[in-house]
């Protein structure tokens, strides 16, 4: 009982350091524990390789293709490193699914399609080990929407590679619905994408409350303030 209280003790410190955005400190700490692997570390090892990976990224253009799908292929690794481990834990689940995306999105269209299903697989299964995970959720509504929202060349171009995967805007309605009951008002993102489903599929006074919300939601980080451009000017074409 004590060492599971030290582990959920140091569990609590990475994430408060996390939060707080201490990467140099967070990843400090993680590897001193590189020799006692365990899933909880490993997914929380590569989320904040990511996040520092991301802000270089933003810093500047200097990293060539090559070198960029390289280093997030060591982080989906350390995922599937943490799968391999625990193959119940949701996180892992979550973080394989952004991660292997984001390999595929860098190593060019082809991969990121031939990675669609993977993505899907990760994220509804980080929703059935954690019901209450509505990252996961708003993820899973928008590959949906995304997917939808291809040109018919787009569409034509991915059945090159596999075949057209499933998807609805009812689905991705469900998602996002199920996301706001759990957390209302709480992601400007999910707003925006709940009042753009119920817009496509034609429940335009819903579609008007759900985009409103959006357009007044505080965008704390700069992708949410993308999200709350892309939201204004969705409401203010259609509206």
């Amino acid at each position: 009982s004590s060492g599971i209280n030290a582990e959920y003790g140091l569990l609590s410190q990475l994430d408060s350091l996390y939060s707080n955005g201490e990467y140099t400190e967070l990843l400090s700490l993680l590897d001193s524990c590189a020799d006692f692997p365990s899933a909880e570390l490993l997914w929380r090892h590569a989320r904040a390789l990511w996040q520092v990976f991301k802000s270089q990224g933003q810093n500047s253009s200097i990293l060539a293709r090559a070198d960029r799908v390289s280093q997030i292929q060591d982080l989906v690794d350390m995922l599937d490193k943490a799968l391999k481990l625990d193959p119940d834990c949701s996180a892992a689940h979550h973080w394989k699914a952004v991660l292997s995306n984001a390999c595929s999105g860098s190593a060019g269209l082809k991969q990121q399609f031939k990675n669609l299903e993977t993505m899907k697989y990760h994220l509804e299964r980080a929703i059935e080990l954690d019901p209450a995970d509505t990252v996961s959720m708003t993820l899973l509504g928008a590959w949906h929407v995304e997917l939808l929202e291809l040109s018919w060349v787009q569409r034509n171009f991915i059945s090159l590679y596999c075949t057209f995967p499933k998807c609805s805007y009812e689905e991705a309605l469900d998602l996002f619905l199920k996301a706001e009951d759990l957390a209302p008002g709480s992601s400007v993102r999910n707003l925006y994408l709940a009042g753009k489903a119920c817009f496509r599929l034609g429940r335009k006074s819903e579609a008007r409350q759900y985009l409103e919300h959006a357009v007044n939601c505080p965008a704390d980080t700069k992708e949410d303030q993308m999200v709350l451009e892309e939201a204004k000017r969705f409401y203010n074409s259609n509206f």
